[in-house]
């Protein structure tokens, strides 16, 4: 690899072999290669993926193939003497036909070769590769030799960091469990890279080359270090968008009411601090400014290009603004995937173009960006409004409902930081966007209004970082979808989208809300009140109907509206009439005099007793609002200095019931940092929303539990069996099976199912299968008596409803005759065939019936569940889901949730259950789903939760795996993280 700030080069095989330029390190020790390595995957893996540069820019990645012979050659042949020097430790011909051969064929196992590539018409196929990273399996096979190049005109971005990071999946996938490389010792640079990705490296020197080696296991650290070079590289890209030097509107119009127009005007209306460059070969000037025919005739460099052209001309316009360097493109232009499948069609090819030039899109068909801040005053939007100034970053992935917004925010007197209309978000997302608006300084809140994720997983990753700094407020559309997800397990047939979605957003720590005007109000508590040291509401009013429905709204939200101490009610009561009332809401009664407001509400936010104050008001004949709010002001800066910016002491908000419209009340409070609403009932959901961000904020992160007496490779023995030859076709439901479509996939056979928990530690109860009524008798005599004897099948579901479980059988005869019964129910049935036999288990005794169940969402990855059990499950649904990864702390979370979890306490005389037993199976699921990749779907049901210090057991199991790749879906979703 070749000389550069980030990316020196080892000495390694990448293309000529270590020191020794005619051969690669492993070349010669072919023979010693893993036998299930060669040729086990003699096609390329089917992806790809665009990585952002330290610069904001990007580069497409992908396997290398057979084709790229030609690129690989002029590849070389552009390298500096310097960077050949690096990369082989002396200079080199070039490449034979033969050494052109095997670096680019290679059997994507014992060998495997990341590129990066850039569009070049002057290349063969318009693609030029400009980077290459790759490894070699040593003759141990669980060690492979790593290197890489980078062209010289593209060293320093960090290239050959992202080619290692995306290697490390396949290397995984591949067994391998060390990676080792030759370095130059000079090369201090590409020391620093080996270093800066954390892993724990061992390093040796001899006769001035460094041999380093070091494990490719993920490690804590190495994730921080990922997340950082992530971070840095999208803050970087977003800069580049939200504060450009100058624009160009492509597209540009002199007809006053068009988009081309209008994007203009409020360019140059908002006095944008860069040059506004208007495009357009029809006219000469728009909105007194010189229009150019063309991007090229303008004579300085153009950051952004904001493009209002019809669909079909976009793909010029992108050539013609890669050809000018420009950086940004914001497509406002509709006629995209939003029309049906040849505009997705159009979409792709954009993106595509768009990547392969380096280049950033936001849209396509979206209303813009935008930017308050003084030093950039950007307005690339054609909307009619240009909301005031403050501290919320908002976006919108609806065009149309973003005008709406903006409106909304000045009629809410919400200041809005920056704005982004994401449209059909083909490249630019809110998964960018967090990534920015997380360490910008001129931003407090994230407000986000999404109708789909995109990609759910990097989402939750960057969500749950960002959180911990800022609040992050989603209305997500989308989520009244009541069928379940077609799926043949309990865990996915009661995991809608919506569920998992909100799944999602709870373990990300995000705010939701049901209604864009619920954004906005939630957007003004997190923004300006302190966090709450609990849910303790205190309600001050002047009238008993608003404080009532403030109390029911705060209940259902989770809140409490303690009563107060007698010594503090004491206090209150000096203060008013005597008709008031303060137990709590505190009724001042419509007599409430402004003092009286400023004297309770002091003493409210003082005490102890409350967390956070709600005051109501409803403007009686002799009192103003004005005043009461004055009232208030005053009260709050007694207690906290009077600094509304400084969030101190507990969250307060105003209910100014007679101020429709706004007014003056309004005005003064929320210029003050008090937001305040027009209805009780929204106040108060509002602090639920702040408190429930709060106890996400405060509880601890968790740990990611792993325990070692998992036993993987038997596990994936199984496995790998169950699924050489798929032994379930396809099948349509049978009467009384609920409907569903599988995927390609097999259930494991009941022992074998069992086999894989007992590989991961998970207590299962002892399990024998028989074919024939006599086998069941001479096995339910091994286990001995008595037994519960369950119908074995790979299609039927609910063994129940089909007389398929018999329970507390005695004696060989009963089990004899349950045999027949079971037959018997089937033949009525007509399902005779799917009989496979009969499991025999010894009856477990006294345990309370739970669910344990995984499901893979096709968006979100795998969904794991729990719940109460057996019959209960469908007819209650008392079940709690969360994604993976999954930590300790989300495992005892979700299990607290239960509805049914006051009965694993201990209810009316029955005993406390094994609650930690409990935790400790779902932790043993996770990790049996996390490093199983073709498992699919998994239920537990029932598992029998014995009593506190007796543990539980698995009595029912469905396992189904499908055939898996381990060089697609596998590596695949490990890179898209």
């Amino acid at each position: 690899m070749p000389q550069s700030p980030d990316n020196p080069v080892p000495a390694v095989p990448t293309m000529g072999g270590s020191a020794k330029p005619a051969e690669p390190a492993a070349a010669g020790a072919s023979a010693q290669y893993r036998p299930s390595g060669a040729g086990r995957n003699p096609t390329p893996p089917a992806w790809r993926k665009d990585v952002i540069l330290k610069n904001g820019t990007s580069l497409r990645l992908r396997p290398i193939t057979s084709d790229d012979g030609e690129r690989l050659r002029h590849l070389h042949g552009s390298l500096s003497n310097r960077s050949v020097y690096t990369r082989f430790m002396m200079l080199l011909p070039k490449l034979s036909p033969d050494q052109v051969k095997r670096f680019t064929q290679l059997d994507y196992d014992n060998e495997m070769a990341i590129v990066g590539i850039v569009s070049d018409e002057g290349e063969p196929g318009g693609e030029r590769l400009i980077a290459v990273g790759r490894y070699v399996r040593l003759p141990k096979p669980t060690r492979a030799e790593v290197a890489f190049t980078v062209a010289d005109a593209y060293q320093g971005l960090g290239i050959s960091t992202h080619l290692l990071q995306e290697l490390l999946p396949f290397a995984r996938a591949a067994d391998i469990e060390v990676l080792e490389a030759e370095v130059l010792a000079e090369n201090q640079a590409m020391l620093s890279v080996f270093r800066k990705m954390g892993f724990q490296l061992t390093a040796s020197l001899s006769e001035g080359v460094v041999h380093i080696e070091f494990p490719v296991a993920q490690t804590d650290l190495s994730e921080e270090k990922r997340w950082a070079r992530e971070h840095q590289a999208n803050r970087a890209a977003m800069e580049r968008l939200l504060c450009p030097r100058a624009v160009a509107v492509i597209g540009a119009s002199d007809h006053a009411g068009t988009i081309g127009y209008t994007l203009v005007r409020n360019l140059l209306s908002q006095e944008f601090v860069g040059p506004v460059y208007p495009v357009n070969p029809k006219h000469r000037v728009v909105c007194s400014v010189p229009c150019y025919a063309s991007l090229e005739d303008i004579p300085e460099p153009v950051d952004l290009a904001i493009v209002a052209v019809p669909a079909p001309e976009v793909k010029n316009v992108v050539q013609q603004c890669a050809k000018k360097g420009v950086y940004g493109l914001v497509v406002i232009s509709a006629g995209f995937g939003e029309t049906g499948p040849t505009g997705k069609a159009l979409e792709d090819g954009l993106l595509d173009l768009v990547r392969r030039y380096g280049m950033r899109l936001v849209g396509p068909n979206c209303l813009g960006l935008l930017n308050t801040d003084s030093a950039v005053r950007l307005n690339a939007t054609f909307a009619p409004v240009f909301p005031p100034a403050g501290r919320v970053a908002l976006s919108s992935q609806s065009g149309a409902l973003a005008i709406a917004v903006l409106n909304l925010a000045r009629e809410l007197r919400l200041g809005i930081s920056q704005f982004v209309s994401v449209g059909n978000k083909a490249d630019v997302s809110s998964n960018d966007l967090l990534h920015y608006w997380g360490d910008d300084p001129g931003t407090d809140v994230i407000l986000l209004y999404m109708e789909s994720f995109g990609n759910p997983k990097k989402f939750s990753r960057i969500a749950r970082r960002v959180s911990r700094k800022k609040p992050i407020v989603v209305l997500k559309s989308g989520s009244s979808t009541a069928g379940a997800r077609a799926a043949s397990s309990h865990t996915g047939a009661l995991s809608s989208n919506a569920v998992v979605a909100k799944t999602l957003m709870d373990q990300a720590g995000i705010i939701q809300t049901d209604s864009m005007e619920r954004l906005f109000h939630a957007a003004k508590v997190v923004g300006t009140q302190p966090l709450p040291a609990g849910g303790r509401l205190a309600i001050l009013t002047n009238a008993g109907g608003p404080a009532i429905l403030s109390a029911d709204r705060a209940e259902a939200e989770g809140l409490t509206v303690p009563t107060l101490s007698d010594k503090l009610q004491d206090r209150l009561r000096r203060l008013v009439v005597p008709t008031a009332s303060v137990h709590n809401p505190v009724d001042m009664v419509a007599q409430a005099t402004v003092a009286q407001y400023e004297a309770c509400l002091k003493l409210l936010l003082e005490s102890p007793e409350v967390d956070q104050v709600a005051v109501l008001f409803i403007p009686p004949v002799v009192t103003r609002g004005e005043d009461v709010a004055q009232a208030i002001l005053r009260a709050r800066a007694a207690v906290v200095g009077g600094k509304p910016e400084s969030k101190l002491g507990k969250p307060l908000v105003a209910c100014m019931m007679g101020e429709v419209g706004g007014g003056e009340a309004f005005d003064l409070l929320e210029s003050q940092g008090i937001p305040t609403f027009r209805f009780p009932e929204d106040s108060v959901t509002a602090l639920a929303q702040l408190t429930r961000y709060s106890e996400w904020r405060r509880a601890p992160r968790g740990n990611r539990v792993r325990f070692k007496d998992s036993r993987r490779d038997d596990a994936q023995a199984i496995l790998r069996r169950a699924t050489a030859n798929l032994r379930l076709p396809l099948h349509t439901p049978a009467p009384g099976d609920a409907a569903h479509r599988e995927e390609p996939g097999a259930w494991l056979a009941p022992l074998e199912a069992y086999d894989v928990l007992r590989a991961y530690g998970i207590p299962a109860a002892a399990t024998r299968l028989a074919r024939t009524a006599e086998e069941a008798v001479v096995e339910a005599e091994a286990l001995g008596f008595p037994i519960a004897l369950k119908l074995s099948s790979l299609t039927i579901t609910h063994k129940s409803d089909v007389q398929g479980v018999q329970l507390g059988l005695r004696s060989g005869a009963e089990v004899r005759d349950a045999f027949g019964r079971i037959e018997r129910a089937l033949s009525v049935l007509g399902r005779r065939k799917e009989m496979d036999g009969v499991m025999l288990q010894p009856m477990a005794q006294g345990g309370l019936e739970m669910v344990l169940g995984m499901s893979h969402d096709p968006q979100f990855g795998p969904v794991l569940m729990v719940g109460l059990g057996g019959i209960y499950l469908e007819l209650f649904r008392d079940v709690q889901f969360v994604l993976q990864p999954v930590t300790d702390r989300e495992i005892v979370q979700m299990v607290d949730k239960l509805r049914s979890r006051r009965i694993l306490d201990g209810y009316r005389g029955e005993p406390a259950r094994d609650v930690d037993a409990l935790h400790e199976m779902l932790a043993r699921l996770s990790q049996m789903i996390e490093e199983n990749p073709q498992i699919r779907e998994v239920d537990f049901n029932p598992v029998m939760l014995f009593p506190k210090g007796q543990g539980g057991q698995v009595v029912d199991v469905r396992i189904r795996a499908a055939p898996i790749d381990a060089f697609q879906e596998y590596v695949i979703a490990s890179l898209e993280e």
